[in-house]
C-alpha cells in the first residue's frame, strides 16, 4: 500500500446495514457505544483482539502536546478542515481483530467508531490516492480498495457511525454477522474466555492467543526463554489515571512451575535493570514500580508509574542525546 493510501487510513483510525431475514445483530450505532455491542461484531475466527478509546489518550496532557509540536500537525490540519473529523472530539474508540497473525499473511478487520460524513471522507481518500479506488459490492455494502493495497487495504462504510478497515474477509465477516448469516467472537470459546480476563475499563487493552509456533520461534534462539513454551495466551492494559501510567501483562500458562521460573526470570532481569541507577537515579525508581508475580495460572508483570517519573525519564534521556 502506498504511503498517501495509507496515511489517510491511519489519520481515520488513530487521531483514529442490510437485507438478512429474521431480527439482525446491530452494530454499535451509537457513537462511543458499549464495547460489548462492538464485540459483538467481531469475527468468530479471531485470535487476537484489541480496543484502543482514542477520547481517552487523546485527553492525556502530554498526548495534546505532541500533536501539537509534531512536525505532520499542518497536515493533521488539513485533514481537519477537508473531512470535518477531528480526532480529539469526533473519533471515540477503535477496537479490531487479528484472524491471522502470520507475519506475511496478516488478516483481520478494525471497526473506527466516529462522527463522520461519508461523501467528505470519500473525497480526501481519492484525493490522495496514486491509484483508482476500486469497488467491489458484497451483501449490499460497498468494499474500497485501490489497485496498490496490500494486506489490511480495503474499507468499507457500515453505518453512520461506523467504518471498517481491513481485508476483504474480515470485512465481509463482519457484514455477515451484523446481516446474522455469521457467528462472532463470543461464540469462540477460547478467545471468549481471554476476554473475561481483559480489563475493559482500560484506556487500550487487547487479548491474544500465541501460536504454538511463535513461542517455539522465539525459545529455539534464546534458550534462556525455554518456560515461555507453556504460555498459550496473553491479555495486556494500559491506562491514564490521576497522573499515573499503569500497565498489566497477564502471561497466560497452566504450568505453575513454568511460571514461577519465568517470574524470576523475569526479576532477575529487573534487578539488573536497577544496576543503572547509580547513574540515573530515575531508572532505579521506575525498576522499584515494576512488580513480577506468579500464580498458578498466569506470570504477571504490573506497573503503576507516575507521570513525573516519566517526564524524568524523558529529560534523563534528552540530556544523554545531547552529550552525544
Amino acid at each position: 500500500m502506498k504511503r498517501n493510501y495509507l496515511y489517510i487510513i491511519s489519520l481515520l483510525v488513530i487521531f483514529l446495514l442490510i437485507t438478512a431475514c429474521g431480527e439482525k445483530t446491530k452494530a454499535p450505532a451509537e457513537k462511543g457505544a458499549p464495547i460489548d455491542s462492538a464485540l459483538k461484531i467481531l469475527p468468530m475466527d479471531s485470535k487476537a483482539v484489541f480496543y484502543v478509546d482514542l477520547k481517552k489518550v487523546m485527553s492525556i496532557e502530554s498526548v495534546n502536546q505532541a500533536l501539537k509540536s509534531d512536525k505532520n500537525y499542518q497536515e493533521m490540519q488539513e485533514f481537519i478542515d477537508k473531512t470535518g473529523i477531528n480526532p480529539q472530539e469526533d473519533i471515540h474508540y477503535i477496537i479490531g481483530a487479528l484472524t491471522s497473525m502470520e507475519k506475511e499473511n496478516q488478516k483481520g478487520v478494525i471497526i473506527a467508531n466516529l462522527n463522520y460524513n461519508q461523501e467528505t471522507v470519500m473525497n480526501l481518500i481519492k484525493e490522495k490516492s496514486e491509484k483508482e479506488i476500486l469497488e467491489s459490492e458484497y451483501s449490499g455494502f460497498s468494499i474500497y480498495t485501490t489497485e496498490e493495497a496490500e494486506e489490511m487495504g480495503s474499507f468499507c462504510f457500515l453505518d453512520g457511525s461506523n467504518v471498517l478497515i481491513g481485508d476483504e474477509s474480515g470485512i465481509q465477516a463482519v457484514i455477515d454477522i451484523v446481516q446474522n448469516k455469521g457467528d462472532n467472537v463470543l461464540k469462540n470459546e477460547e478467545m471468549s474466555s481471554m476476554l473475561q480476563q481483559a480489563n475493559k475499563d482500560a484506556m487500550v487493552w487487547g487479548t491474544f492467543l500465541i501460536p504454538s509456533e511463535a513461542v517455539s520461534e522465539a525459545t529455539s534462539s534464546n534458550p534462556m526463554l525455554g518456560n515461555l513454551e507453556s504460555v498459550k495466551a496473553a491479555a495486556v492494559f494500559f491506562d491514564f489515571k490521576s497522573k499515573n501510567y499503569i500497565a498489566e501483562i497477564k502471561l497466560m500458562s497452566a504450568d505453575p512451575e513454568k511460571n514461577k521460573q519465568v517470574a524470576e526470570l523475569l526479576n532477575g532481569l529487573k534487578a539488573f535493570g536497577a544496576m543503572g541507577a547509580a547513574e540515573n537515579p530515575a531508572l532505579g525508581d521506575l525498576m522499584k514500580k515494576i512488580e513480577i508475580s506468579a500464580s498458578s495460572d498466569f506470570v504477571k508483570i504490573y506497573a503503576n508509574i507516575p507521570e513525573d517519573l516519566i517526564n524524568q525519564l524523558k529529560s534523563a534521556a534528552g540530556a544523554a542525546e545531547t552529550e552525544k
